[in-house]
């Protein structure tokens, strides 16, 4: 549950991320597809106590300041997952094992 000290949904229901936040290395980390999933999507269940997103807060949640993630070696990262958070966050260069080079 290490993704909710980055992204998760505070007391109130509001969501809350590293402000400002660029680069994110997380090479070679046990992580999956579900993982790179919090960085743009709310997951109620890594938080079960926590109220809901409130629905006017939904847009916010994405980590819109992301410009950079590299999941080289992360065995559970597939080019699917890869796929829908480049089509969630289109603006991030991704760096993982299938093509070092992506964009």
């Amino acid at each position: 549950h290490w993704m909710t000290n980055i992204i998760g949904v505070d007391q109130t229901g509001y969501p809350y991320r590293l402000m400002g936040l660029e680069r994110l290395w997380l090479e070679n980390c046990k992580i999956s597809d579900n993982a790179l999933k919090a960085l743009y999507q709310p997951m109620p269940y890594l938080q079960p106590k926590a109220p809901p997103v409130q629905a006017n807060m939904a847009t916010n949640y994405a980590m819109t300041s992301l410009k950079e993630i590299n999941v080289f070696g992360c065995k559970k990262v597939t080019k699917q997952g890869i796929a829908d958070f480049k089509k969630a966050l289109p603006g991030v260069k991704v760096i993982s094992s299938f093509d070092a080079n992506v964009n």
